[in-house]
């Protein structure tokens, strides 16, 4: 029994040895992820509307976990397991990059992901509406109390038309590049700027008698102040108060840091008497005294202010390259709010409750697709609230309100909308 049960042992006491023995290796090493990528970058989406699951891809090694900050727009989720970007977003948010990151032990790697969240379009309901033919290229657009007046930059002429029916009533010639519009009601004129031939027309609202007046170099934006036009200059980056009554210069006012300032459009406020102007080169807003042209503030409205609408008590101001708009308090210029405004809001108009904001969807040069959709934004002037975005024609210039309508010029398809609501 002895001779068997040495080896037995002996071959017992080597198993744990052989198998040992054949486990010298090592497993490979955990390599970082690299190249983190997603399917649709930039995404654009639609509140209300589901979007299609955005899914990433990388190089490297794999994934174990994903996260992102700033957190996404209002009902959006990353997924933290796969990466995926999905859900219903339900507020509108201006475009803004989120960095997604992609980790596991040995690293990580990160994206930019731009997304943009527009309202959705209102369907066909209370919203109608009907055009007008108009001149080539239209962009001002204003309401003297019985008609409606469209200046067209590249025809050089002025519309008048009927509020009521939307028909053509007479068409006067203008300036070179005719562009903004702005009525004096104490002499019954309607003015516009010329940009081209460097001077402003004035049309006698009734008799259509016409003068045209100097004025700065490159004049854009203009408003009346119950007594004086004031005009802004592009190049120069002055504004020029112009006396109604007769042409005359009265002052020239210089603004923003001077040379590629740039001051573009204007809005008056009638209860502190101040003129302002977006400085679009400088990223700001400028307050004038109406009466002695001093300069009382220069605000910081970053974004590319453009367009500018006084609502009673704050002013209104597009910011063109952050499809924002932001409400700014009249007194020390603080910004109140930043709302959401479609893609490249261009003009702006208060109605009396509402501001309505000219804005494009589609962001590419004419010729424009056949499903382009270019929209007025409706927010309520208390809050910043969307009421609606509406439906107009093909690159929507300018807006005013007028005989009980919104009326949007449309500078590809030469028309301007009538628009009930």
């Amino acid at each position: 029994m002895r001779l068997w049960t040495l080896p037995i042992i002996v071959c017992l006491s080597l198993l744990p040895g052989c198998g040992g023995g054949g486990g010298g290796g090592s497993s490979s090493p955990v390599v970082a992820p690299t190249g983190l990528t997603y399917s649709v970058n930039p995404a654009v989406y639609t509140t209300g509307v589901a979007v299609a699951p955005n899914a990433p891809s990388s190089s490297g090694g794999a994934v174990t976990s994903y996260g992102v900050s700033p957190n996404l727009p209002s009902g959006l989720s990353l997924d933290p397991g796969t990466g995926i970007i999905s859900g219903t977003p339900s507020a509108v948010t201006a475009a803004a990059s989120y960095t997604v990151t992609a980790t596991n032990s040995a690293g990580h790697t990160t994206v930019g992901i731009s997304i943009t969240v527009n309202a959705a379009v209102v369907p066909p309901g209370n919203w109608t509406m009907s055009n007008t033919t108009v001149g080539t290229s239209p962009v001002g657009v204003l309401f003297d109390g019985t008609n409606i007046w469209v200046a067209n930059e590249n025809s050089w002429n002025i519309y008048k038309i009927s509020a009521s029916t939307g028909a053509v009533l007479q068409i006067y010639p203008a300036g070179l590049g005719a562009q903004y519009l702005a009525y004096d009601d104490v002499n019954n004129y309607v003015w516009t700027t010329n940009p081209a031939s460097n001077n402003v027309t004035a049309i006698n609202a009734t008799s259509g008698n016409l003068v045209t007046y100097s004025c700065g170099n490159d004049p854009d934006g203009i408003a009346f102040d119950g007594a004086n036009m004031w005009v802004a200059n592009y190049t120069p980056a002055t504004v020029t108060k112009i006396r109604a009554l007769d042409g005359r210069i009265q002052q020239t006012v210089s603004v923003g840091t001077g040379g590629v300032s740039n001051p573009r459009l204007l809005a008056y406020d009638y209860v502190a008497n101040t003129m302002w102007v977006t400085v679009n080169g400088d990223n700001k807003v400028d307050k004038i005294d109406v009466n002695t042209g001093t300069v009382l503030g220069q605000y910081a409205v970053p974004g590319s202010p453009y367009a500018i609408a006084f609502d009673g008590t704050c002013m209104w101001v597009t910011q063109a390259s952050a499809n924002t708009v932001v409400k700014i308090r009249t007194s020390d210029g603080a910004i109140l709010g930043t709302y959401g405004a479609g893609v490249g809001p261009n003009g702006i108009a208060f109605d009396g409750t509402y501001i309505w904001i000219t804005d494009q969807v589609y962001t590419g040069a004419p010729p424009f697709p056949m499903d382009t959709i270019c929209t007025v934004t409706q927010l309520l002037a208390t809050d910043g609230s969307l009421v609606g975005t509406h439906q107009v024609g093909e690159r929507p210039q300018w807006v005013t309100s007028g005989g009980g309508y919104i009326w949007v010029t449309n500078g590809s398809d030469n028309t301007v909308s009538r628009c009930t609501y």
